[in-house]
């Protein structure tokens, strides 16, 4: 037989054996499963022992030699006031007060991740692998939870910048990006199974990491993001795509309707800001990188930081202030949260959790090598 005979005759045997109906209790626990392994190997599974939350309200400073990149000689901006910090405790929605409010918020309902956050609440993946937002009062107590993706299971989701976005893929492979509280889709795209792992989302575009290399899309076009090193993990926001790899961060140039262009790169990991900034640490701190120019990055500010302590996540909260989870070489197994501003050039110690589980969510950890 030739070999098209050959294919011939199998794709007639495979086209005769019925395919068997699919599990879909088992494959939901199979979904179920893959993202709790996801979150322990980062580093979100909880500890035995069960702490308390120590609430703190201490200035951390620290010494800042010049950099070799251009500094801002003057505070930029205006400082924000401080706001609540959502967190997860031991895999509980956590929210904590300013210092001077006092206290924090706890109903022990447990999730499997933090998504992020933003005008409506906080957006959250229960522990039925439903995409839920949790609604927040202005003091920062917990309300109500709505269910997003239809209240259907998903295998995976995140959210923008901005926290105004969401997008999901389904157990059918499908992907969804809606605007949180609509009910309807802004975009719907059956995935190739090479492509179910979605990178990031801006609302209207989209990144997909097709093993290899990126994919940028929009609804009408398509571009290949080929990365120094592998990608990881992706932000997409004001235009720039951050990516983080094994050898550090770079940020792209993308929209404008023209190919993404590598812009800068960074030897860490960091966060990028709804606006486009990008806060990462370099030895000297955590230096807030900004457009100086169009498509230029300069140092904008550098934020000092004391030697003690190690990010391993980042999380902006306004164009002025970000979260920031450190570890500590003194308080060995705890997380430590800063409130960092970066008009003030200063970080404030808000929390210091002794379980070692207090975390942003699963899109803010610094995925770069020495972050741990």
């Amino acid at each position: 037989m030739t070999t098209t005979e050959i294919r011939e005759s199998l794709t007639e045997v495979a086209h005769a054996v019925p395919a068997p109906p699919i599990d879909r209790l088992a494959f939901e626990r199979r979904v179920r499963a893959e993202r709790r392994r996801r979150t322990a190997s980062r580093g979100l599974a909880a500890v035995a022992a069960v702490a308390a939350v120590t609430v703190v309200g201490s200035v951390v400073h620290g010494s800042a030699p010049a950099p070799s990149t251009p500094v801002a000689t003057a505070p930029t901006g205006r400082a924000t006031d401080m706001g609540t910090a959502v967190t997860l405790v031991e895999n509980r929605l956590t929210t904590l007060v300013p210092p001077q409010d006092g206290g924090y918020s706890d109903d022990h309902t447990r999730y499997e991740e933090l998504l992020g956050t933003g005008p409506q609440g906080a957006v959250l993946v229960d522990d039925e692998s439903g995409l839920v937002v949790r609604h927040l009062a202005d003091d920062g107590s917990l309300g109500e939870t709505t269910s997003l993706a239809d209240g259907k299971p998903v295998q995976r989701a995140w959210v923008d910048a901005t926290g105004r976005f969401v997008a999901w893929v389904d157990l059918g492979n499908t992907l969804h990006v809606r605007r949180i509280g609509g009910d309807t889709d802004l975009e719907t795209v059956p995935l190739l199974s090479q492509q179910s792992q979605l990178a990031a989302t801006d609302g209207t575009a989209w990144v997909e990491d097709e093993g290899d290399r990126l994919s940028y899309r929009t609804p009408d076009q398509s571009w290949g993001v080929r990365t120094q090193g592998d990608p990881l993990s992706a932000r997409l926001a004001a235009d720039v795509l951050a990516v983080a790899t094994y050898d550090g961060t770079e940020l792209w140039w993308v929209g404008d309707g023209d190919a993404p262009q590598p812009a800068a790169h960074f030897d860490g990991g960091g966060a990028l800001a709804p606006d486009g900034s990008f806060v990462t640490p370099d030895g000297h701190g955590l230096a807030v990188v900004r457009q100086s120019s169009h498509r230029v990055f300069d140092t904008a500010v550098i934020v000092p930081l004391d030697a003690d302590l190690t990010p391993v996540e980042m999380s902006w909260q306004d164009d002025d202030r970000f979260l920031v989870v450190a570890t500590s070489q003194a308080r060995t197994g705890n997380h430590v949260l800063l409130d960092c501003s970066v008009a003030a050039r200063q970080c404030t110690e808000r929390y210091d959790d002794p379980t070692g589980t207090l975390t942003l969510g699963s899109q803010d950890q610094l995925t770069v090598p020495d972050a741990g």
